[in-house]
């Protein structure tokens, strides 16, 4: 698309560059002031508005990649503990469905499917089969950390360019951007963190598009901000919570200007009224978008257990009990300390109980 641009742009210049010499020497008496005009019209200026714009995207993109380019050549891949493992290498199960989001765990076979093709370390197999029975490779490994590093750029070019309009503006936040070592140290990391984090900048992206067009918000950012919702609770199920992120920032938006047309204009109550009547269906908008976004993940999740015949079930409080058992590698006497003063802080009967049970199960040696 941008050399079909630059060749018409080239073309129309070489035309009115040769009727301008012929012009000068008096060949072409029919090339007039005119037809001078006319071929000026004929050079495109929105395609020539489309190269600069692109021009100043990838000068963007240039920026935002350097500290990538730079963490690639002299870093190896990070890997998120054995969850890194469980979510690039296990089946579709409960490990990878209902521990772990299934959204990384799906997306990212695609990239080590790919490099395992091209590394020619064993047969081809199709993305299904190669899903059931993944195998790591440098190349494959490569490919998905490439993968997120390009996606960050995209997020972090979306996030500048919904608050931003001068090149100039974009330029110091894309510098301002690549300077923090945070965003690009989670893109090197193998893990659903990485794609949660993408995510969640491409979500702050779309919701200041909808706060900055309060509250003529069009159709096409409720449908952007639902499906990124959706994805980022695909991806973590802990980011549920950002379902209430968008009703509380348009609550507050609300309320705000109908303080202000209160207070400026103490006697438009119709004009009030109205603004009100507006607020409240903007804001009942961001509830709906919220709740489909939540149901709609929650529905995906349910229909990838039943094709992997698993029974769908919370793991709310797990990783808690599960993390529990870090204290068999503390010492008996410091074990039952810590546990002793825990139940004395505790209120109620039933916690100093359950407590006394868990010093129990430790000195039994049980899980």
């Amino acid at each position: 698309m941008v050399s079909s641009h630059v060749g018409r742009v080239k073309r129309g210049w070489n035309t009115l560059r040769k009727q301008f010499a012929e012009f000068a020497r008096g060949e072409n008496a029919a090339c007039t002031k005119s037809t001078i005009v006319g071929t000026l019209r004929d050079v495109n200026i929105p395609q020539l508005r489309s190269v600069k714009k692109l021009s100043a995207t990838a000068l963007l993109i240039v920026v935002l990649a350097t500290p990538s380019f730079w963490l690639m050549l002299a870093v190896p891949p990070l890997w998120r503990n054995s969850d890194a493992y469980v979510q690039t290498v296990y089946p579709p199960s409960a490990g990878t469905i209902l521990a772990h989001g299934p959204l990384y765990c799906t997306l990212s076979r695609v990239p080590l499917w790919f490099g395992y093709l091209i590394s020619g370390t064993g047969p081809a197999v199709g993305l299904g089969d190669f899903i059931k029975h993944t195998q790591l490779t440098d190349a494959g490994v490569f490919a998905l950390v490439f993968l997120q590093h390009a996606t960050l750029w995209c997020a972090a070019l979306y996030f500048i360019n919904a608050i931003t309009v001068t090149l100039s503006a974009r330029l110091l936040l894309a510098i301002f951007f690549g300077s923090h070592p945070l965003f690009y140290t989670f893109a090197h990391c193998v893990g659903s963190e990485t794609l949660s984090m993408i995510i969640a900048v491409f979500l702050a992206g779309a919701g200041l598009r909808i706060v900055l067009r309060y509250p003529d918000i069009i159709v096409r950012d409720w449908i952007i901000f639902g499906a990124l919702l959706c994805s980022s609770i695909l991806t973590r199920h802990i980011n549920c919570v950002l379902v209430a992120l968008l009703p509380i920032t348009i609550f507050l938006i609300a309320v705000g200007e109908s303080l202000r047309i209160f207070i400026v204009q103490r006697h438009a109550r119709s004009t009030a009224h109205f603004e009100l009547s507006k607020a409240t269906c903007v804001w009942g908008m961001s509830v709906a978008i919220g709740l489909a976004a939540l149901i709609l993940a929650t529905s995906v999740t349910h229909l990838l257990c039943w094709r992997a015949h698993i029974h769908w079930r919370s793991n709310f409080g797990y990783t808690f009990l599960w993390r529990l058992n870090f204290l068999e590698r503390v010492p008996a006497a410091s074990r039952d300390e810590f546990l002793s003063a825990t139940a004395s802080q505790c209120q109620l009967p039933e916690t100093r109980q359950l407590l006394a049970m868990l010093a129990n199960s430790f000195g039994q040696h049980k899980h």
